[in-house]
């Protein structure tokens, strides 16, 4: 596997799993409680309603020149106490 391949494969499974999220957010009454916020090139994610969160929880398509915006990214999750897994 070169790569290359790694980085799309990585892409699509990323633009499939914020996908989802945004398919749940816009259900009605956004049931799981679902909070997207960009930060440059990064995602951060969260589904408040839903246990265990920390799977749900999660930073995607984060960057090299995204690093400016960690203490902005890790203040989304501590101000509602949510764990995360930062992908």
């Amino acid at each position: 596997m070169t790569r290359q391949l790694a980085r799309r494969i990585q892409k699509v499974l990323t633009a499939s799993q914020l996908n989802g999220m945004l398919y749940l957010q816009q259900q009605a009454g956004n049931p799981y409680d679902i909070q997207i916020k960009r930060f440059g090139n990064a995602t951060a994610y969260m589904a408040r309603a839903i246990t265990p969160a920390k799977w749900w929880n999660r930073v995607i398509n984060m960057e090299e020149e995204d690093a400016v915006y960690l203490d902005d990214i890790l203040e989304f999750f501590r101000t509602e106490r949510q764990p995360f897994n930062p992908c």
